[in-house]
Parts: C-alpha cells; sequence; structure tokens
C-alpha cells in the first residue's frame, strides 16, 4: 500500500544492517557503535509491527544510518532523495516508477558503511590511494543491491557516479548504457553536493549550482533532466 514499505524490501534491508562485516566496519570507534546498536535497536522495534512502518519513518532511519559515516554530508541521503524525487515528477514518472526512485535514492551511498570513517571524514586533500578507496562506495553500494533479491531493482542508483562520457565509475558505462533514474540521482547528488557546506569552501547557491551543472552537460550529466531539476527549482 501507499505509503508502507514492501514487505520482500524489509526483509532484504534486515539482512544488510544485521550483516556481521558490516557491523565490524562500522564498530572503528565506540561512539560509532554505540549509534549503530541504537540503530538496530530501533529497527528491531520497527519489525515487530511492520504492518505499521511508515517509508519515511524507516528510510530515514536507514539515511541517518549511512550519513553518520560522513560528518560533512549529514543530511545528504535524505535531501537526495527529495530532489531525485521532485525531478522524476517533474519528468512525469508513474507512481510506481517515482517509489522505485525514492528507494533507490535513499539506498544510492549504501557502500559508504563499507568504506573507512577516517578517509571519508577526512579534512585535508585526499591522496589518490585514498580516493580509489573512497570511490569503491558506488561498486559496494551496486553489489550490495545487486545480491539482494528486494532490492536488485533498485542498484541503479548505485550508479550516480557514472558520466554521459563514460569516464565515471565503478563501471565507466556511457550515457546510453545508463538508465534514466541513475541520470536523475547523479543530477540530485551534485545539486546537493554543490550546495552543502564543506570543509574547503562555503556552499553555493543553486543560482550558481545550476551554472555549474550546465558546464557538465553531455560530459558528466544529462541535459533533460538537468532541465527538468531547473524547472524544479524555478531556475
Amino acid at each position: 500500500a501507499s505509503g508502507k514499505y514492501d514487505i520482500a524490501i524489509l526483509k532484504e534491508l534486515e539482512i544488510i544492517v544485521n550483516y556481521d562485516e558490516v557491523a565490524v566496519m562500522l564498530s572503528n570507534t565506540y561512539m560509532l557503535n554505540e549509534y549503530f546498536q541504537d540503530i538496530l535497536a530501533k529497527y528491531n522495534v520497527y519489525k515487530e509491527s511492520i504492518e505499521g512502518v511508515e517509508e519515511e519513518q524507516f528510510l530515514s532511519t536507514v539515511a541517518a544510518m549511512i550519513d553518520f559515516k560522513h560528518s560533512y554530508t549529514a543530511g545528504h541521503t535524505k535531501r537526495v532523495a527529495a530532489y531525485s524525487y521532485a525531478i522524476a515528477k517533474e519528468m512525469d514518472y508513474t507512481k510506481e516508477h517515482l517509489a522505485e526512485i525514492r528507494y533507490a535514492s535513499y539506498l544510492h551511498d549504501i557502500g559508504k558503511l563499507g568504506v573507512d570513517i577516517g578517509i571519508l571524514d577526512k579534512p585535508d586533500k585526499l591522496t589518490n590511494d585514498e580516493f580509489e578507496k573512497i570511490k569503491l562506495h558506488a561498486l559496494y553500494s551496486y553489489e550490495i543491491l545487486r545480491d539482494s533479491p528486494g532490492l536488485k531493482k533498485f542498484s541503479f542508483g548505485a550508479l550516480h557516479h557514472e558520466r554521459i562520457d563514460g569516464k565515471g565509475y565503478p563501471f565507466g558505462m556511457t550515457g546510453e548504457e545508463l538508465p534514466e533514474g541513475a541520470k536523475i540521482i547523479a543530477v540530485a547528488d551534485i545539486l546537493d553536493a554543490l550546495t552543502s557546506n564543506r570543509s574547503y569552501r562555503k556552499p553555493f547557491t543553486f543560482k550558481e549550482a545550476f551554472e555549474l551543472m550546465e558546464l557538465m552537460t553531455e560530459t558528466a550529466l544529462d541535459a533533460k533532466v538537468l532541465e527538468a531539476a531547473k524547472r524544479c527549482f524555478n531556475i
């Protein structure tokens, strides 16, 4: 039903958030481990009355678990989901496809759970080796979603770092190969990155961000999707 989680999808998410190797990855510090245990405790409460779990409530929990790994991008997942949904709606996506965009965008960075928090939160410039490790989050996200039967259809969300010209990652796919949903999440992801505060710069305004993104069309971003995003923000 609308506004409620699909039971099969919930079961797949349960496997992921209880996966022992992920728990080990998240146990780098006492604080992080304590937070993760709190998230799992909340999840266990939710699943006891699964029929009554509101989609936003549970997705917000998953988003918080992902974003906690990276202090500079707190709230990133929820904003990308909101922007992606708005863009897809502007592009006249059906209710079913809007739901897929919503799930995929909330899960697009789930692979960050497997990246060292010390690298994710490093305030200085990353070394080439560190950047390569950061890039692995996209591959981890794709593999987690692809290998989960109930989540496989949302794996396109992990392709948001691919580029139209084929110079992105993790697979170097070209514009023709990329699902449109991935192109939508890519625009939303970059928009949030540009308009969010960073240790090395202040956030751009939305007008400035879209001006910069215009320069990325047909190399990194899809022009049609970008135009739809601009309409959403009256740019």
